[in-house]
């Protein structure tokens, strides 16, 4: 196998790939070859990561390589403490839901096969 090494291309350009795609309807193959891209792949994932996280987020996305994009920071869940009825509801959702988990796997269990869990 040959040791080649991986392009790295600049936050500029990938969103005009990705602009290309969105704005003027070119698929993936045709702005690849337009730009020069080895691989259409490398466009349809800089335009799930701009569709996603937006065009910022391509500015230092190395695809394949060991740099990768932070993770988007989700909210903690609040604290539903002061809220009786919140909490009585959770609690009641967090039982169902290990009654229901339960239940799929003696179903499972009983049919042979592995449960959907």
């Amino acid at each position: 196998m040959k040791n080649q090494s991986k392009k790295v291309y600049d936050g500029d350009f990938k969103r005009k790939a990705v602009e290309l795609h969105l704005e003027k309807r070119y698929g993936y193959k045709r702005v690849a070859k337009m730009l020069g891209i080895p691989s259409a792949t490398s466009v349809r994932q800089w335009t799930s990561i701009y569709e996603i996280e937006g065009p910022q987020a391509l500015d230092g996305v190395r695809l394949g390589g060991h740099t990768r994009r932070k993770q988007p920071e989700f909210p903690k869940p609040k604290k539903l403490k002061g809220n009786p009825s919140l909490e009585k509801e959770v609690e009641w959702l967090r039982a169902e839901n290990a009654y229901l988990k339960k239940l799929e796997a003696l179903v499972a269990s009983k049919e042979n096969r592995k449960p959907r869990l």
